[in-house]
């Protein structure tokens, strides 16, 4: 039985080879980016999160935030 990581490189192998080489660019930036936050996460100490979450919550408390609601139907409304 092939692997799911076998299967994708299998279909895109398929691919034309300009197409190839977008996807494998495409690919290994989201890797890069899954790695760094996968670092920074892991780097954030109890105390920075609570310090995060105390600032969220202020702002909610200010006023100064939206519904996560109102977010998606404007990017749903600008087609993002």
């Amino acid at each position: 039985m092939m692997t799911l990581l076998e299967q994708l490189l299998e279909k895109a192998s398929q691919l034309p080879s300009e197409e190839q080489e977008a996807l494998a660019r495409r690919w290994l930036q989201e890797l890069e980016d899954e790695l760094i936050w996968e670092e920074k996460f892991t780097a954030t100490s109890e105390e920075a999160w609570g310090k995060m979450a105390a600032r969220v919550e202020r702002a909610i408390e200010n006023g100064e935030s939206e519904p996560l609601e109102a977010l998606l139907a404007f990017e749903e409304n600008e087609g993002l």
